[in-house]
């Protein structure tokens, strides 16, 4: 087990910056505090992956998109677990 009070802060809550304190806290030693420091109202929808569109659609297999490299269906599950799930027509 790492030191007690431990504190990594990330700046900047798109994308990259989400999935870096999500993983900080899958594979840290318990205790350690994150911070996500993020100027937007939302989290994770950084410039690179926002569409102010919600009828948006992928142009990639799902397949392609899990943020968890050893759960290569995350996504997948995650926007079926979702309310009105996945349209695949």
């Amino acid at each position: 087990m790492g030191p007690k009070g431990r504190h990594a802060i990330v700046i900047g809550g798109g994308a990259s910056g989400a999935l870096m304190a999500f993983q900080l806290l899958k594979t840290s030693p318990p205790g350690l505090h994150v911070t996500l420091i993020e100027k937007r109202p939302e989290i994770g929808r950084g410039l690179a992956y926002h569409a102010g569109n919600p009828e948006h659609l992928l142009n990639v297999r799902v397949s392609n998109m899990s943020a968890l490299p050893d759960d290569p269906g995350h996504f997948w599950e995650w926007l079926c677990a979702r309310p009105g799930g996945a349209d695949v027509s």
